[in-house]
């Protein structure tokens, strides 16, 4: 079954297709409201814009274009995606230039994206708490290459005689190399009850998670699992003797002066006043936004401008410099680049051979993007509150590369693209074997014969490296096919709903002019 989990996404270039199809919510959902209609904002709403602003925000173009392919506002992305609002920090140098937001922060309200809006970080929170666990590892409270076991008191990760001989250590769980399952967390809408840290861990009730546990062996390959940071969230807490949250605050948002941050978990009256609702294609969740407990993983909230002093402060380290909150030594070991493009809590992005480091971010109707270049000290930070948000993302971060001449992420035609490398129907986060490769069966068209379970089958159409995904393009359809299946796409993940187990072509159209679509058929 389908959740929007917060984990680490893959999924960044993409096309314009149709407006998506509101009769189709994905399972898990959070109650929607209903849609408002609110009146459009001045240019000054979101902040101060200035002329770099304006210039990006003028110009937006998709990952993957074609003839017909022309320029946005951001506004007018905003509308046609249904994505209900975005904040934008961006960082040249080294330092914060400018932040801004555009759309509104509850549709609900009609009340505009501000740059001190709050949005969930979602997986975005990892890096902290890897920034936070190397500074014990500093102090030589952890170590990073022993049994993480031996920093926890209150609950131990179970042996698995399968994996034997072996232990998880700190570094394989920050770079996702521990074996560890449970990808990510669902979260808990408002009024349910809370798991605590231990039954999050163990998957006890009222958990909605498996317990963490090891999946493989220790150390040899790329598994992504944001259960693994619980563990570092445990570690942390016992070894500081502090909340994690207490300590998040203490050795890192207040020295760096992330003043509209914290875990409040579900948010007070302080962080209300200006907090942004997750939305569905322009609909708000009727409880607004759901609550994660699980601090490490998931639980930050957080606005680009606070994300970009965090960022300016690693990367600071990174080049070198003194006096920040890790040594320059302990950052450039975090940012050695590893199996999954993954480093030490950070992942790397960019086509180049110069690397960005950052991290995504995905919550039910919350998803975000951050990323720095060590070089030069340039970056962003993206924040939005609806699906989609990652496209947007990906669309504001080309116009900003472009605008200021960035190596990195850069549009190209469709066709070329398509041509370039193969692509495969992907699976979940952790499941990237990509075995149903898309063939050419004549100009512009390709097809893969694929297994569907009985039900929901997410998966996005990409090449294994994940660097070309056509996820939310393909079509914003809503196609059924032979009344055996039902094929709707919702951000940048596309939804098979088969009526009955069995195997069913999927067929991909895409054309000169930047359109793509696919249907499916079979059974």
């Amino acid at each position: 079954m389908r959740t929007r989990i917060s984990i680490f996404a893959f999924a960044l270039l993409s096309i314009a297709g149709p407006s998506l199809a509101d009769d189709s919510l994905p399972p898990g959902l959070p109650a929607l409201a209903p849609r408002t209609e609110c009146a459009p904002l001045s240019d000054n709403a979101g902040g101060g814009a200035n002329a770099d602003s304006r210039a990006i925000a003028s110009h937006i173009m998709p990952a993957l274009t074609g003839s017909a392919t022309k320029a946005q506002s951001i506004d007018e992305r905003l509308q046609q995606m249904k994505l209900a609002g975005v904040s934008v920090a961006v960082i040249r140098g080294g330092k914060l230039a400018w932040s801004k937001g555009w759309g509104y922060r509850d549709i609900s309200s009609c009340a505009p994206v501000t740059p001190e809006t709050r949005f969930q970080a979602a997986s975005m929170s990892k890096t902290i708490a890897a920034v936070l666990a190397m500074r014990q590892v500093e102090q030589g409270h952890i170590k990073l290459d022993e049994n993480i076991n031996r920093a926890l008191t209150r609950w131990h990760l179970p042996e698995d005689a399968r994996f034997a001989p072996g232990f998880v250590t700190l570094r394989q769980i920050l770079r996702h190399t521990a074996g560890l399952g449970t990808p990510g967390f669902t979260g808990y809408q408002p009024g349910t009850p809370v798991p605590t840290l231990l039954q999050i861990l163990d998957g006890t009730s009222p958990a909605n998670t498996p317990a963490v546990r090891l999946e493989a062996k220790p150390g040899e390959a790329f598994n992504y699992s944001g259960g693994g940071y619980m563990i570092v969230q445990a570690a942390l807490e016992d070894t500081t003797h502090k909340p994690y949250a207490v300590l998040a605050e203490e050795d890192l948002l207040k020295p760096l002066g992330m003043t509209h941050s914290s875990y409040a978990q579900p948010p007070g009256a302080a962080e209300k006043v200006n907090i942004a609702a997750g939305h569905h294609l322009g609909r708000p969740f009727v409880d607004k936004y759901n609550t994660y407990p699980e601090f490490a993983a998931a639980g930050l909230w957080t606005t680009p401008s606070d994300m970009a002093r965090f960022l300016i402060d690693v990367r600071a380290a990174a080049a070198g410099e003194q006096g920040h909150r890790l040594k320059p030594e302990t950052v450039k070991e975090m940012l050695v680049n590893g199996p999954g493009d993954w480093g030490l809590g950070f992942a790397f992005f960019g086509e180049t051979k110069d690397k960005l480091f950052g991290h995504m971010g995905g919550n039910w109707g919350f998803l975000c993007w951050m990323l720095i270049d060590p070089k030069s000290g340039d970056g962003i930070v993206i924040m939005s509150n609806g699906e989609r948000g990652l496209t947007m993302a990906s669309d504001i971060l080309r116009a900003t590369s472009k605008y200021y001449g960035w190596a990195n992420f850069k549009s190209r035609p469709l066709m070329q693209a398509l041509a370039s490398k193969p692509l495969f129907v992907r699976g979940s986060m952790n499941d990237w074997a990509s075995k149903d490769e898309l063939k050419p069966v004549g100009k512009g068209l390709w097809q893969a014969d694929v297994a569907l379970k009985e039900g929901d089958n997410e998966f996005n159409l990409a090449s294994s490296d994940g660097e070309i995904n056509l996820g939310a393009i393909i079509g914003g359809t809503d196609t059924i096919t032979d009344k055996e299946l039902a094929l709707t796409s919702d951000g940048d993940t596309l939804h098979i709903h088969a009526k009955k187990a069995g195997t069913y072509r999927i067929h991909l159209k895409a054309e000169d002019t930047g359109a793509a679509s696919i249907s499916a058929t079979g059974g």
